[in-house]
């Protein structure tokens, strides 16, 4: 249930068969807890249900999986994560302040990030996105100090509000003929723009303002 192992000492868990959700907060500030097994079945995993976990290295979840709730991983201690093709929605902040986050293997049918979904994950050096992203949102990869070179498909269409900003190392961003629009503050404080002659910029197609 909600909060059922909040704060507690636990230090593993094996997420049995029949669950299909993880309930809001239930092992947030599970300091101890070091490994999960997350079983077929899973579906959703609730807001803040791993919040806090500063133990938990490495996540793997199963191909049932379909949505990360807001902030479910934030500020744990993960250093990889691996998803299943069931995966569609990462939201906001679901992976946040992972400071040690380096690896990140996305299944291949996510179609949304939500706000701050990968927000000062500072170890991030590179993420491959699949062709089912439909769309970032604000903040997605901001304060991602780490990360210098960036490739994202076709079918995204905007860079929304400081999607990079603060993402000091960024210097290579690939663009694509499908984008149409990208936010005033975009790549704010990356090494890309702050490489570019001062007024108007372009990036690929686009021209926005500074």
């Amino acid at each position: 249930g909600v909060s059922a192992f909040e704060n507690s000492a636990v230090t593993a868990i094996t997420i049995p068969e029949n669950v299909t959700n993880i309930s809001s907060a239930a092992f947030k500030n599970a300091a101890k807890l070091a490994k999960i097994t997350f079983t077929e079945g899973l579906t959703y995993i609730s807001a803040g249900a791993f919040e806090g976990c500063a133990s938990l290295t490495a996540i793997e979840l199963p191909a049932t999986m379909e949505t990360i709730a807001n902030g479910a991983f934030r500020n744990a201690g993960l250093k990889s994560v691996k998803t299943g093709d069931g995966l569609a929605k990462i939201s906001a902040e679901a992976f946040a302040g992972n400071k040690a986050l380096a690896t990140v293997v996305l299944g291949k049918n996510v179609e949304k990030l939500g706000v701050g979904a990968f927000k000062d994950c500072v170890a991030l050096a590179k993420l491959e996105l699949p062709a089912s992203l439909n769309n970032f949102s604000a903040a997605s990869f901001e304060g991602c100090t780490a990360l210098e070179e960036f490739e994202y498909p076709e079918s995204v269409t905007a860079v929304p509000e400081k999607c990079f900003a603060g993402a000091t190392a960024l210097k290579e961003i690939e663009d694509h003929k499908n984008l149409k629009n990208v936010a005033v503050d975009a790549f704010k404080d990356t090494a890309w723009e702050n490489a570019q002659p001062d007024g108007a910029l372009s990036f690929g197609r686009v021209t926005y303002g500074v």
